[in-house]
């Protein structure tokens, strides 16, 4: 398998961050707020990227966040995530792993808006590929 880059994991977090502003949740990306920093571990790097959901709008760009605005931080690599967001590894293996750092954790509520997000994501994708497959 090719190394995964921080660059593809980025455009796979815009294809969802774009999702959410359009696709089903609307509604509830509208009613929520939501500050979720990433910082990529490259090498010895570190690579900060923000997504900021607010009012049904997303921002997802490059730079940090003080840890005091985010909901969420999350430390890892950018193949530890892209795993994680394709269903190759649950979260539960690589937090007991330590292999994902989740440096500041989210309230339930911004946790439960996190989750489902990204799995009505993978949901429609799932369900995209299999009309296709029927076709």
């Amino acid at each position: 398998m090719e190394a995964v880059t921080c660059e593809r994991v980025v455009q796979y977090l815009r294809e969802i961050a774009n999702w959410a502003s359009d696709g089903p949740l609307v509604d509830l990306t509208r009613r929520n707020n939501l500050k979720i920093l990433y910082e990529f571990l490259d090498g010895e790097q570190v690579v900060p990227y923000h997504f900021i959901l607010q009012a049904g709008n997303t921002v997802f760009q490059p730079g940090a966040l003080d840890y005091q605005e985010c909901d969420l931080v999350i430390r890892t690599t950018p193949e530890t995530l892209y795993k994680i967001l394709a269903g190759q590894l649950s979260s539960r293996e690589v937090l007991l792993s330590g292999a994902l750092d989740i440096r500041k954790a989210p309230t339930m509520n911004k946790l439960l808006l996190f989750r489902a997000l990204f799995n009505q994501y993978r949901k429609s994708k799932l369900r995209e590929a299999d009309r296709i497959r029927a076709k």
